[in-house]
């Protein structure tokens, strides 16, 4: 939000506008920052006037997101799914999904947290457990799902599967041409290198003798 808001992004009357919503931005922050504004503020509900914090540049509201929301990265994603499936948490939203969609299967694959058409199998049986728990319905579309609705979902998955099997590939033809364009710069400078080598060699030995010649004219003349 501070990002959008910030003066710097902005021109002419929308300039006006995103420099009074920044500073109230930076006055929020200043407070939540500040450990003595934040408890002055929550004890009495009074905010200071005076402190503004407006000249915080760009890099720096960059530099407080970065800190407050860290980059998520593909391991920790992982992490999280093994925890998720088939815990508490993916039971209570399948039970939650699986209620609004009225047991439409299509829904829940496509809404459930990390599910794919390969999760069916499992998802079916989670729902079978809460029916018999009583905490869903047993719905006719679920309970009764017409073969035609399924063989559909296979369908679209296994087109699905496929083309991220062509994107992968095309991706790694993509890295292979840059390493091969990279290769062979590397080779050309290495050859490049060596021809400047061998034609310095090779010309610093001429003048070497050129000047041994020269010197020993100058010795005969004598």
């Amino acid at each position: 939000m501070s990002l959008l808001h910030h003066p710097d992004k902005h021109n002419g009357e929308l300039k006006k506008e995103a420099t009074a919503q920044f500073q109230v931005l930076s006055k929020v922050y200043a407070i939540l920052s500040d450990d003595e504004k934040r408890k002055v503020y929550d004890e009495t509900g009074i905010v200071d006037e005076d402190s503004t914090i407006t000249s915080k540049s760009y890099e720096d509201w960059i530099q407080y997101w970065q800190l407050m929301f860290p980059r998520v990265t593909t391991k920790q994603i992982d992490e999280f799914r093994e925890k998720y499936r088939n815990s508490e948490s993916e039971l209570n939203d399948l039970a939650d999904i699986y209620e609004r969609c009225k047991g439409d299967m299509d829904v829940i694959l496509e809404t459930l947290l990390f599910a794919s058409y390969e999760d069916e199998a499992r998802i079916r049986r989670l729902v079978d457990t809460l029916i018999k728990q009583g905490r869903v319905q047993a719905y006719s579309q679920f309970m009764d799902e017409h073969p035609s609705k399924k063989a559909k979902r296979a369908k679209k998955a296994l087109k699905e599967e496929k083309l991220f099997a062509c994107e992968q590939k095309s991706r790694a033809t993509d890295e292979s041409l840059v390493s091969a364009i990279l290769a062979n710069r590397d080779k050309h400078l290495k050859s490049t290198d060596e021809l400047l080598d061998r034609l310095a060699e090779k010309y610093c030995k001429k003048s070497a003798e050129k000047r041994t010649k020269s010197r020993s004219s100058v010795v005969k003349k004598k």
